[in-house]
């Protein structure tokens, strides 16, 4: 354990009481001629949520706003199990019956403003698969498409392109979707063996046995699936509706798309005589009769994957514009492939059962025998910066971790670390952000965060390093830091590394920070009895009234997340300004 951090800086807050939350008066329905309102509340709406997305160049990609009104007599229906808890296999059932528990949040009527433009009403709505409450997900590159699903009483509904698509009855029947500039595909199973593709709403297939795979290519030119239209063990790939393989025996989701988000198609499809991989219209050349090929990895131009030939497995690096297949024998792991400056690199676990990285012409970059790694924590992760600087990682017999950086120590990270929680790159700089834990028991509450080539030491829980950790790309990093007070009474508090810059609260999320690190906001809370992990777009938590934080002081109004814009210098928010919703910079 390290030693106790010493006594930090706390900065005097506003108290919230109930003046945060604005009161709304009906006023007429016209929006406002002012430049920056994006939405005019009507009759008796509420303001419940609200993001904006920026550009990498700080222009405006999307505005996304939730606004709701009371409905207490509706009738609610649910299915069992209707939190987020992760990936959920499409397979599943579900039907939704009358819900006899009806929470208070459910009884309104709930619209999506995407753009200006007003879907609804919902009973609820959440990501197509329901395991991804976060908006920005749900939002085309180009922020001009938005994809969800929504619950409309006793039926889901499918939005794709802002649109609505079709609707379903069951969770199992949760379609497939594809989108690309002015196309949207999807599939829906109706019955065991009826299966249907449409595209831009004209039924393209139906009857089928079974569709999977469903993708566009990059410039949504190419359209790829696999299909069995008669017996799911004779399948075939289809581009633009037409066969290009097949029939196989299977074609596995996780080894077909297109190459690098370009229009070449790869596939890997089995027959009874053995694989074959197929990138564009070529056959790749295999040296033998390899079967189990694993996962298809892809990247600036080539393929990785393993495949095996008896007992011996090999790897393999595929070159598309050269047509030149690189063999090792050995099986990727982790993140089998990894690019750099160009470069590519492997990495795989050798028939010594060596943890190795080997570079495109077969060179070894770093080996490590497996005697030598901690019994249950074998992995040796390795990670490329964009400036092509490699780090290795991994947990020596003794237990404790090594960072390496091309091959030598690697001395912000030091030895004193059980395993590493998160790496990344200043998207600037290319200089490492790496979560370290070095607790000396199990309470996991001890970090080494690094943050470009710097590194502090922290004490308190974090939960999930990657939700509460910011790196700006210049000046210092950001961390949330939990506190149990007692059983359910937890309090979040923001660090600057370790200086401690805003009171506690019982919920504090959407944090963001300025470019250099000097300035900082979130969202925070101080209802104890609120049921909310993040600021995320369900129900529970729009019902919790929360407040803007900048840089440790309250803001009065009804505030959505914050973001920083290089642009204008200004975090911004959208708020409730008398009936409009703005933008405001602050």
């Amino acid at each position: 354990m390290i030693k106790e951090l010493g006594v930090m800086k706390r900065h005097t807050l506003a108290v919230l009481t109930s003046s945060v939350l604005m009161l709304m008066v009906i006023l007429p329905a016209a929006i406002s001629a002012q430049s920056n309102a994006v939405y005019r509340l009507q009759g008796n709406e509420e303001f419940v949520y609200g993001r904006i997305g920026l550009n990498d160049d700080g222009s405006q990609r999307f505005t996304f706003l939730v606004v709701r009104t009371p409905n207490p007599d509706k009738t609610i229906y649910r299915r069992e199990d209707e939190s987020y808890v992760g990936v959920r296999s499409i397979g599943r059932g579900g039907s939704m019956s009358v819900d006899r528990d009806v929470q208070d949040f459910d009884r309104y009527d709930y619209f999506i403003v995407f753009n200006g433009n007003k879907l609804g009403p919902f009973d609820r709505f959440k990501e197509v698969k329901h395991d991804n409450p976060n908006v920005a997900d749900w939002i085309s590159p180009g922020g001009q498409g938005l994809t969800f699903s929504a619950v409309e009483g006793q039926h889901y509904r499918l939005y794709a392109n802002s649109r609505p698509q079709t609707s379903y009855w069951s969770y199992s029947q949760t379609p497939l979707v594809a989108e690309a500039p002015g196309k949207v595909a999807f599939v829906v199973q109706f019955d065991r063996n009826n299966w249907h593709l449409r595209e831009n709403h004209r039924l393209i297939k139906q009857e089928y046995a079974g569709i999977w795979n469903l993708e566009y290519s990059a410039d949504g030119s190419k359209l790829m699936y696999v299909g069995a239209p008669e017996r799911t063990n004779e399948r075939h790939v289809y581009i633009n509706h037409e066969r290009v393989g097949g029939p196989y025996t299977s074609v596995l989701p996780y080894v077909t798309g297109f190459v690098d988000n370009t229009n070449t198609p790869y596939f890997v499809g089995s027959t009874s005589s053995g694989q074959e991989v197929v990138v564009g219209t070529r056959r790749v050349n295999l040296p033998r009769n390899i079967r189990n090929i694993g996962r298809v990895y892809s990247d600036s131009g080539r393929l990785a994957f393993s495949g095996q030939d008896g007992d011996r497995r090999f790897s393999y690096l595929y070159t598309v514009s050269n047509n030149t297949l690189l063999e090792r024998e050995g099986r990727l792991v982790g993140r089998g492939l990894i690019i750099a400056n160009n470069r590519a690199y492997l990495n795989i676990i050798e028939s010594n059962d060596n943890r190795t990285l080997i570079d495109q012409n077969n060179n070894v970059v770093f080996s490590m025998p497996l005697r030598e790694l901690h019994d249950t924590l074998s992995s040796v992760r390795a990670d490329a910066s964009p400036t092509g600087d490699i780090y290795i990682t991994y947990r020596r017999a003794d237990g404790q971790g090594v960072v390496l950086k091309n091959g030598n120590p690697y001395e912000p990270a030091g030895s004193d670390f059980s395993r590493l929680i998160h790496i990344s790159f200043n998207p600037v700089t290319g200089l490492p952000q790496i979560g370290l834990d070095i607790s000396t028991d199990d309470s996991g509450n001890v970090r080494r965060i690094i943050h470009n080539d710097k590194a502090f030491d922290t004490v308190g829980e974090m939960d999930n390093f990657e939700r509460y950790s910011v790196f700006p790309p210049e000046g210092p990093a950001y961390w949330i830091r939990r506190r149990i007070h007692a059983h359910r009474d937890w309090r979040w508090t923001v660090f600057r590394e370790n200086e401690q810059v805003s009171e506690e609260f019982h919920h504090l999320f959407a944090l963001t920070v300025s470019n250099d690190g000097t300035r900082f906001a979130a969202l925070v809370s101080d209802d104890p009895d609120a049921d909310i992990r993040d600021y995320y777009s369900t129900n529970r938590s729009m019902h919790t009234p929360v407040t803007l934080m900048v840089d440790g002081r309250l803001i009065n109004g009804r505030f959505g997340a914050p973001v920083w814009s290089p642009r204008d210098g200004r975090f911004l928010a959208l708020t409730q300004d008398g009936r409009n919703i703005i933008i405001r910079r602050l």
